[in-house]
Order: C-alpha cells, then sequence, then structure tokens
C-alpha cells in the first residue's frame, strides 16, 4: 500500500488502505468480519508452529499514526515511508538472557539494539539482512518465545479548514459545560494524572503551562519532551486545556498531565517506542492513559503492555482508526483499551473517515475539533486521534472526582451512560453510544458496581 494525498476533497487527506491483519485466528479470538487474513501477517510465533511469511510487502503498509496534523506535516508524510530495521525478541522464561542472545545475534548476524526500558524483550538491528529469513531462523530457536517487527510508526491525517461556527461543538455534545458545572467547588484528587502518550507537549502554551509533569522522550531518551509535530499538544488540550481562564477553549480534565514522547516531528517512532512510553505511563502513577495512535498489526508486545497496564488498575484509551470502513487496529483491538470511533460535525453518525470493528466501544466527536496547537496558536484538526481524548479527559476528571472508582468500574459507568445514538444496543460503529461527560456525572456518586 501507498500512502498519498487524495486531491479529489477540499480537505488534504492521506488515506490508509491495508486491511487489518490479526493474530486473531491464532489466539482464538476469532476474526472480525471482513478483516483480511492474518496469513502473511501478524507476529511470527516461536517453534513448534508454522512460520508467517510476507513482511517484505508489509514494508508497504506500516504502524499507522491516527492523528491530524497542519497541512504542512501532512505533506510530509507523502514520502516514502522508512523501512522495518529492528526485531522485538522476547526469550522463553528461564532462558539466560545474555549467552541466548549472544547466541541468536552470532546465528543472524544481527546486532543487539538495546532492551524495552520495563520488559524483556531485546531489540535486534538488522543490518541488510532478509527481513523473512532472519525471523524465520529466530523464530525456530526454542528458546525464542516470539519475535516480530519493531513497526515503524508513521501518519496519516486530515487537516480541517478553520470556521468559528465549528469552535467547539464536540465539547457542547457531550454535554461538557453542564458536566463542569456539576463538578464546580467539589474537591477533586489532584494526584490524578492522565499521560498522553504520543509527540510530547508544548508546555509553554497557554492552555497547557504549568500542567505538566516530567515525563520522558524516547526517541531521545531524554527528559525533554516538547511537541514538534504539533498532534500531541492538540490531543492533550482536548482532554485537558486550562479551563475559566476566559482564554482559548475549556476541556474536562482540570489535572496533571504526564508526557511521554514516541512519536517525532514528522509523526514517526516505533512500536518498542510506544510500548515503552505505556509502561513508563504506567510506572509513573497515571490512572488514564491516551493513545491516539494504531497499527494494522498485531503485536505480543504491545499487547501485554496494555493488558499490564490494565490489571495495574490504569484506564487505558485508544483511537479506532481512520480507514474509512470496517479495520481492527491495535492497540483499539485489545480488550484492555477503551476503542473510540470519531462521531461526525454532522451529528448523525460517525465520520466517513473513522474506521469501525468488533471492539469499538464509545463513540466521540472527532470531526472539525478546535484545540491548542505549536506556537500558541489553535488548530480545528478531524480525526480518532481527536476523539480518543474526550474519553480520556472525561475518565480522568471523574477519577478525580471520586479517586475510588476501579477501571473496570468506570468503564462501565461511561457504557452505560453513553448516549445511544444508533440502533439500539451496541454496534461495531458506535459501540454503547455517544460519550456523555454529563450524564456520567449525573450518576457518579450513586453508580455502583458488582
Amino acid at each position: 500500500m501507498k500512502m498519498c494525498p487524495e486531491t479529489a476533497s477540499p480537505t488534504r487527506r492521506i488515506t490508509v488502505g491495508a486491511s487489518s491483519p490479526s493474530r486473531a485466528a491464532a489466539n482464538g479470538r476469532g476474526r472480525p468480519e471482513g478483516a483480511a487474513s492474518p496469513a502473511g501477517a501478524g507476529p511470527y510465533p516461536a517453534s513448534p508452529g508454522p512460520v508467517r511469511r510476507g513482511w517484505g510487502a508489509a514494508l508497504l503498509t506500516l504502524f499507522t499514526l491516527l492523528l491530524a496534523v497542519a497541512v504542512t506535516a501532512i505533506a510530509q508524510t507523502a514520502e516514502a515511508a522508512p523501512p522495518i530495521t529492528e526485531l522485538l525478541v522476547r526469550l522463553r522464561p528461564g532462558v539466560v538472557t545474555t549467552s541466548a542472545i549472544g547466541d541468536l545475534v552470532h546465528a543472524t548476524a544481527t546486532r543487539e539494539a538495546g532492551t524495552l526500558h520495563y520488559r524483556p524483550v531485546t531489540r535486534l538491528a538488522l543490518d541488510g539482512q532478509d527481513l523473512d529469513t532472519t525471523v524465520a531462523r529466530l523464530a525456530a530457536d526454542p528458546r525464542v518465545a516470539y519475535v516480530e517487527p519493531n513497526y515503524p510508526v508513521t501518519v496519516a491525517a486530515w487537516a480541517s479548514d478553520p470556521a468559528v461556527t465549528t469552535l467547539q461543538w464536540g465539547f457542547r455534545r457531550i454535554g461538557g459545560p453542564r458536566a463542569l458545572e456539576l463538578l464546580h467547588g467539589r474537591p477533586l484528587d489532584a494526584a490524578v494524572t492522565l499521560a498522553i502518550v504520543d509527540t510530547g507537549i508544548d508546555e509553554r502554551h497557554v492552555e497547557l503551562a504549568g500542567r505538566l509533569l516530567p515525563g520522558h522522550d524516547y526517541l531521545r531518551d531524554s527528559g525533554t519532551t516538547r511537541d514538534n509535530n504539533g498532534h500531541g499538544t492538540h490531543v492533550a488540550a482536548i482532554a485537558a486545556a486550562t479551563t475559566g481562564n476566559h482564554i482559548g477553549i475549556a476541556a474536562p480534565f482540570a489535572g496533571k498531565l504526564l508526557p511521554v514522547r514516541v512519536l517525532g516531528s514528522r509523526g514517526t517512532g516505533s512500536m518498542g517506542d510506544v510500548t515503552d512510553g505505556i509502561d513508563y505511563a504506567v510506572a509513573h502513577g497515571a490512572r488514564v492513559i491516551n493513545l491516539s495512535l494504531g497499527a494494522p498489526y498485531d503485536s505480543h508486545t504491545l499487547e501485554d503492555s496494555v493488558r499490564d497496564a490494565w490489571r495495574a488498575g490504569v484506564v487505558v484509551v485508544a483511537a479506532a482508526g481512520n480507514a474509512g470502513k470496517r479495520q481492527q487496529l491495535y492497540p483499539a483491538g485489545y480488550n484492555d483499551a477503551i476503542s473510540v470511533s470519531a462521531w461526525a460535525f454532522a451529528d448523525d453518525d460517525i465520520a466517513d473517515f473513522s474506521s469501525y470493528h468488533r471492539t469499538v466501544e464509545l463513540t466521540a466527536p472527532g470531526e472539525h475539533i478546535y484545540s491548542a496547537f505549536l506556537q500558541g496558536g489553535y488548530q480545528l484538526l478531524s480525526g480518532s486521534s481527536m476523539a480518543a481524548p474526550l474519553v480520556s479527559g472525561v475518565a480522568a476528571a471523574l477519577l478525580a472526582a471520586r479517586p475510588t472508582l476501579t477501571n473496570d468500574c468506570l468503564r462501565r459507568l461511561l457504557r452505560e451512560t453513553a448516549e445511544d445514538v444508533r440502533a439500539p444496543g451496541r454496534d461495531d460503529k458506535g459501540g454503547y453510544g455517544l460519550l456523555r461527560f454529563d450524564r456520567a456525572v449525573e450518576q457518579l456518586d450513586t453508580f455502583t458496581c458488582p
């Protein structure tokens, strides 16, 4: 698949045409209707078991960030996607890592490139070796639990034309003003933290200044997390812009943000960096993690990270995707993430660009969303990237108001207070319905879970 701008529309659009490879058939969860066969895609299992082929072709589909960026950033995405240059290898329990990795490096002529920061996964760098052959050789070693490409990350995006009539329609549509009235004067737990795992955050923006905790940049392995793309800043302000300062916009969450930079100035990174980012957020006390990113590839490494985050009591929210069709993306496709589709500005269905699939849990406004951007400015952007932080911000606000809520109970509260905007009951496009901040606050004190 080639990524290219679609010029027929007045809004420049970069589409992702790949169907969604899945490990579902192999792990017994079933394959979503309309999804591509997992043959030739997905992670490589260790022996015993067949080794899947076809990663050379998969280089053209790549791990896709579900975001909207300015037109200048979109233009950059027409360039050739970066090749896969690393593999992620996890050994079986009890295997001595140092000697085993040394043997594997020698046998495949790869180069050890470090490990993930929070889990026993080693990066092996490719130096011109054939990808399929190298993966097959590693997977055949009985000491290897699994091996998979460290998928590159790139952008697929829309940029909206500014229009004053669209300003903050999304926040109003979820009952934001009413919810903030109900929460006014209520004690809030300042310890509740929302992690934005993204391109960083511009800490100088008036909407976010003084709100950021020290974070981490996994691209440069540093504590500097300033955004030089704009996506992370836009996402952060949707969830948590400073409200009541008579400047700019309002948002659900008034607490602290934890910036974790895993994507660079062009919106590119790797699966390993995203996994490290999630693990970092959990280790540093985040109660909610926003993931406005995704990949059409199932991954052992990423799934383990999302599962462990949820088991640690963290609410994980992920964008469903921008394929405009039934397509399973990850981490939104995992049971331990709340998958969010984008609701249209026309307020009649999900947006025509929004992906949908069997794990969509909620929908939220994601078209023409006004929020903070670089250099102290604001942008109207569209994408499921914009829908997810509305859910993340509401989740963090509810936890701050009632910090004893578990992530499972909060998930149920969001489901049961959602507005049924499509056919009665859950469906694959809108999930359990449209996010309603006001209804959730109204039931917050009386809501109980079994």
